[in-house]
């Protein structure tokens, strides 16, 4: 070191020169710490706790408003959604309100600004969490039929035609459950991605059921509870149904079972579109060939269901005997379309009808989806009922 006023030399660390005694300014070394973080950092904590406390009130809330259905059909509903509602909402203001006073408490000076990254982390959370509350939404329960199995002992065959057959046994009351299982041969686009629908013949408690597993929720229509589908079997043309859905909403029951399962063992093809939840419509196609190999089974656990299940499949699978033919014939005069301005005319698609008043004048009419349904079905009422069929041979038409 140099002194500065005579110019000699000085020790390293001295206050003075030893040669003319003038102080010397020793420079202060910088001491080093650790690096200073950027402020405001509890402020932004708290500003995405509270974007993600939004994201997921709103997302339960949005997910559970699919559940109300017709507000006119289904008032209860809607007064209980909108106590829920109104609860959720007390619920996010408190939660909120004190998250917006932390962060107002906690905030910088308007200098300091958030990192680029921070932001797109805090936006793709908040996306995560709004996605997922909305999908833990759609689980929620709701009154409805349900597509899973009855616990018990049961065993599970996968024959070479595509038909999976489960039997089960409940270990409370014995009785027997067995399912047959199909899956479709393609995939659907669903909101959340591609799904693979499956289609079920189920006998529980000597009920049958039929539904389809989409796999998806369906998308959200006025009606209760109910969803729009069309089915096609072969090529014959398409026929609208109104399905109801299950309590997990992913699977739609038919409401006409036993009808249905008689159209199943006659086709050899059934293509199902429903419009899944966000999504355009979506068809599902089944191979059905194999199922009358495995109805008489389902017939046995169906004993309960009454003969015309087991009757209707029984003559699918049979020739019909020419007498029957014959009756079959002469009841086609008594369908027709239903009066539009009848009890059946209501509907956006025509129904088919079938009319007849009994010798003691009471009258009996009773619609279908299609004129081979109402057809089978006069057909049955004729089966059972003597003065009709007396009436039918006798050609002798009230």
């Amino acid at each position: 070191m140099i002194c500065p006023k005579c110019g000699g030399e000085v020790g390293s660390g001295a206050k003075f020169c030893e040669g003319c005694g003038s102080k010397l300014d020793v420079p202060k070394e910088e001491v080093s710490g650790p690096p200073k973080s950027l402020p405001g950092k509890f402020h932004r904590l708290f500003l995405v706790v509270l974007m993600m406390w939004t994201a997921l009130m709103a997302g339960l809330v949005m997910a559970s408003s699919v559940t109300v259905g017709n507000p006119q059909a289904h008032p209860g509903a809607v007064l209980g959604w909108t106590l829920g509602a109104g609860i959720a909402g007390i619920v996010w203001g408190i939660g909120a309100g004190i998250l917006a006073v932390l962060a107002i408490a906690t905030k910088p000076s308007p200098s300091v600004r958030w990192p680029l990254s921070t932001t797109l982390g805090s936006v793709a959370v908040t996306v995560v969490v709004f996605l997922w509350s909305i999908s833990a939404g759609f689980h929620a329960t709701v009154p409805g039929q349900t597509a899973t199995e009855p616990s018990g002992s049961g065993i599970t065959a996968q024959p070479a035609d595509g038909w999976r057959v489960s039997r089960t046994v409940s270990a409370m009351d014995g009785s027997k459950t067995i399912t047959l299982t199909l899956d479709s041969e393609n995939e659907i686009q669903a909101w959340l991605g591609q799904k693979k629908p499956s289609l079920l013949i189920r006998c529980k408690e000597g009920k049958a059921e039929v539904y389809i597993n989409m796999g998806t929720a369906a998308s959200v229509e006025t009606a209760e509870d109910t969803h729009t589908v069309r089915l096609r079997f072969d090529q014959s043309g398409p026929v609208t149904q109104h399905w109801s859905e299950s309590t997990e909403q992913e699977a739609l029951f038919s409401p006409e079972a036993k009808e249905l399962t008689t159209q199943l063992v006659t086709a050899n093809a059934l293509a199902f579109e429903f419009t899944p939840f966000q999504s355009n419509p979506a068809v599902a196609k089944f191979n059905l060939k194999g199922l009358t190999s495995h109805i008489d089974e389902v017939e046995q656990v169906c004993g309960r269901a009454g003969p015309l299940l087991r009757g209707t499949v029984r003559r699918a699978k049979a020739p019909e005997t020419a007498a029957d033919a014959a009756l079959r014939a002469k009841i086609s005069e008594y369908v027709h379309l239903c009066d539009p301005a009848g009890p059946f005319g209501g509907f956006s698609d025509p129904k088919w009808c079938w009319t007849w008043t009994h010798p003691d004048g009471t009258g009996t009419e009773k619609a279908a989806d299609t004129r081979d349904q109402a057809l089978n079905d006069a057909f049955e009422w004729a089966k059972s009922d003597p003065a009709f069929r007396a009436e039918i041979s006798t050609g002798r038409r009230q």
